[in-house]
């Protein structure tokens, strides 16, 4: 899986993916320098995520 280079924010839903996607997906946004945050599928959750 190869995470495009011009974005600005990845925004990973942990409710549909598993332990190794996540840590793959933290592990190259670093590498790459982009905000990477993790949140429930729900709303609430991520507009809470985004405030942060």
């Amino acid at each position: 899986m190869e995470i495009p280079k011009d974005i600005d924010l990845i925004l990973v839903l942990t409710d549909f993916v598993s332990h190794g996607v996540s840590n793959h997906i933290k592990k190259e946004s670093k590498r790459l320098g982009i905000k990477t945050i993790y949140s429930k599928r729900s709303w609430s959750c991520v507009e809470n995520s985004l405030a942060v």
